[in-house]
């Protein structure tokens, strides 16, 4: 693979990886409340799969809701699972922002730009922060080398 191209190939991973920021972040909000939920229900069923207690209701039997909780619990392990490549997945790309952005402002234009608006309308970010869209669109391919040449 010649050079140049796997440069391109590169800094279009590494404006994917930022552009899908927002979409990891609802992906890990989503496992979070759905963990939560079923926590609730094994917490309210009696049972306690963490310690092996149990104090079953008079109406149902033991074996099943072992069964039930076992099946709740392979949920939540496999949410919690989800839950942790997605938070590394945001931790990476928060590191890549955190010492690349030396200022808020640019901070704010990858936020707005690039994380909010995922590389598009560049007029409006631009009118929004108070900057030209010249700037804005070399601070962007800056700020992607930047992090090429720290991190690969």
């Amino acid at each position: 693979m010649p050079v140049r191209e796997f440069e391109d190939l590169l800094k279009k991973y590494v404006e994917s990886k930022i552009v899908n920021y927002k979409y990891h972040e609802l992906l890990y909000r989503k496992y979070e409340q759905e963990k939560n939920k079923i926590s609730c229900k094994v917490k309210s069923s009696g049972p306690c799969f963490r310690t092996g207690s149990v104090i079953p209701k008079p109406e149902e039997n033991y074996n099943s809701i072992d069964s039930q909780n076992r099946v709740l619990q392979y949920r939540v392990d496999e949410l919690e699972n989800l839950m942790r490549y997605e938070k590394t997945f945001l931790d990476e790309v928060d590191v890549w922002i955190d010492t690349c952005c030396r200022t808020k402002n640019q901070h704010m234009i990858i936020q707005n730009y690039m994380i909010d608006n995922q590389c598009t309308g560049v007029e409006e970010v631009a009118k929004l922060l108070g900057y030209s869209v010249t700037y804005i669109m070399k601070f962007r391919n800056t700020f992607i080398e930047t992090i090429i040449f720290k991190y690969f």
